[in-house]
């Protein structure tokens, strides 16, 4: 359950651990931690959006607004890490790990790819597609805007020539050697085509590579 908690400082010498534990009764030390992992929103007077703050001694200004997104389940949730596979200063490629998500929450971003990223290579980072939190693999990001839009852009074109996404995936029974799936996803028209790589006959599963 996420406890949502909102301060503004009293003066222009109010600490943001100090706001935030004032209004929300709980200990600093948890705020910390909190803060470190990325449940910790600022919104300063002249912004439209929110970032996330995570300076515990940060001084407040008067118009700032601080949100507070805690849940002890997620904060305290671990993770493998993701392994960089190449570094290309402009875009990485890592390795990510199953039970790691591809970006934060409001609640917390300490296991997700994105602020692993960040953090090793000491670079901004921008996501330019997704892995679902339960599968492992390889995903791009971007180290600069221009990267990303050029990457975007690829993805977007869906021309298999430039750009492939190819996925194994287990699945219950035992299918046709080969198939293309017509299904539309998210009210989108979709193609989805597989080949059968092995069958399991003790387990009733059945291997596919998936494009």
């Amino acid at each position: 359950m996420t406890q949502i908690f909102h301060a503004q400082p009293l003066n222009t010498t109010e600490r943001a651990v100090d706001a935030l534990a004032r209004c929300s009764g709980l200990s600093k030390a948890k705020l910390k931690e909190a803060m470190t992992k990325g449940a910790v929103w600022l919104l300063k007077g002249n912004q439209k959006q929110p970032q996330r703050l995570r300076r515990a001694t940060s001084l407040l200004r008067p118009q700032d607004k601080l949100t507070c997104y805690f849940a002890e389940e997620i904060l305290a949730q671990t993770t493998e890490p993701a392994i960089l596979i190449s570094d290309e200063k402009y875009y990485s490629v890592w390795d990510k790990p199953s039970g790691m998500l591809a970006q934060g929450t409001r609640e917390a971003d300490h296991c997700a790819l994105s602020r692993q990223a960040e953090k090793q290579l000491c670079r901004p980072v921008w996501l330019v597609h997704r892995l679902d939190r339960e599968a492992s693999g390889l995903m791009l990001v971007a180290h600069t805007r221009e990267a990303a839009a050029k990457l975007s852009a690829l993805f977007a074109a869906h021309d298999s020539k430039l750009l492939k996404k190819t996925y194994l995936v287990n699945v219950r029974g035992q299918t046709s050697t080969q198939g293309t799936i017509l299904t539309p996803l998210d009210g989108k028209d979709a193609s989805t085509q597989y080949r059968l790589l092995t069958f399991d006959a003790t387990q009733n599963t059945s291997k596919l590579e998936v494009s």
